[in-house]
C-alpha cells in the first residue's frame, strides 16, 4: 500500500508557485519548537537545493509506502530514533512501530525534537556507532 497524504499535491503547488524559502517557512520551520541554531541549520539545507530537487524529496516522502507496513513485513533489523521531545510524529508512534515488529529497537535521544541528526548530532553518531559494533 501506497500511502499518499492528502495535502501533498497542495504542498509542490505552494512550493512550485510561492517559492522554495516560503515552503521553508509554511512547512518545516514550525517543527523546530524556537530552536534557532537548528531551524538555521535546516533551512540552509533546504535553501541549496534546486525547486526540482525539493519537489522530488517531497514527492518521495509522500508517495512511500507507510512505515507501518515497512516495519510490519521488515525481517531485518529496524532501528527507530527519535528524540524525546518529538512532536512529529512522536515518541507515541515511534513506540507503536516497534510493537508491530519482531526486529525492531526504540532509540530515544534526550533533549531533541523530530530532527535528531540536526538537533543532537553527536549523540546520534554515537548510536550509529554502537549500533555498528554490536552487529561486528
Amino acid at each position: 500500500m501506497i500511502l499518499i497524504r492528502p495535502f501533498f499535491s497542495d504542498t509542490c503547488t505552494y512550493i512550485e508557485t510561492q517559492g522554495v524559502l516560503a515552503g521553508w517557512k509554511r512547512f518545516w520551520k514550525p517543527f523546530f519548537d524556537g530552536n534557532e541554531g537548528t531551524a538555521q541549520k535546516a533551512e540552509e539545507i533546504v535553501q541549496a537545493q534546486t525547486l526540482p530537487e525539493l519537489i522530488n524529496g517531497v514527492t518521495a516522502f509522500h508517495t512511500r509506502r507507510s512505515q507501518e507496513e515497512r516495519v510490519k513485513h521488515s525481517t531485518t533489523p529496524i532501528h527507530i530514533v527519535t528524540g524525546d521531545q518529538d512532536n512529529l510524529p512522536g515518541l507515541t508512534y515511534a513506540r507503536r512501530l516497534v510493537a508491530q515488529s519482531k526486529n525492531a529497537h526504540l532509540h530515544v535521544i534526550q533533549n531533541c525534537g523530530h530532527y535528531a541528526p540536526l538537533m543532537q548530532p553527536a549523540a546520534v553518531n554515537s548510536l550509529i556507532k554502537d549500533i555498528l559494533r554490536q552487529a561486528e
